[in-house]
C-alpha cells in the first residue's frame, strides 16, 4: 500500500475511534490473503476483533448495575427541587402523568 492512502486510512480509523482495527488491519490482511479469504471475510474478522476488544475494555459489572438501580430507587416518589411534577413523573417512568387542574397553563384566574 502506498504511503498516502495508508496515512489517510490511519487518520480515519483514529477519527472513528477504531483502535483495534488500526492496530490489526495490516497483519490480518496478510493472514487472510495467505488463507485465500475474500474481502468480506477479512472485514468480518477485523470487525469481530474490534468488538471483542471493546467488550473487554468496557465490562458492565454487577456492581455498576446495582449502583444504578439503587440511585434510581432513591428518587422514586421523592420531590426533586426545581422540577415540575409532570417532568418528575416522566423521569420516573410515567409516560402520561396526570396534570393538576390549572397547573402549567400560565393563565391567571380573575373572578
Amino acid at each position: 500500500m502506498s504511503e498516502a492512502p495508508e496515512l489517510l486510512l490511519q487518520h480515519h480509523l483514529k477519527t472513528l475511534k477504531l483502535p483495534t482495527v488500526l492496530r490489526e488491519y495490516a497483519k490480518l490482511a496478510s493472514q487472510c490473503a495467505a488463507e485465500g479469504l475474500d474481502h468480506v471475510q477479512f472485514l468480518a474478522r477485523l470487525v469481530e476483533l474490534e468488538l471483542i476488544d471493546r467488550e473487554r475494555r468496557m465490562p458492565l459489572s454487577d456492581a455498576s448495575i446495582a449502583c444504578r438501580l439503587t440511585d434510581r430507587a432513591a428518587y422514586q416518589g421523592s420531590e426533586v427541587p426545581g422540577r415540575q411534577k409532570s417532568r418528575q413523573l416522566r423521569l420516573q417512568g410515567d409516560p402520561q402523568p396526570q396534570q393538576d387542574a390549572g397547573a402549567g397553563t400560565g393563565a391567571m384566574r380573575m373572578d
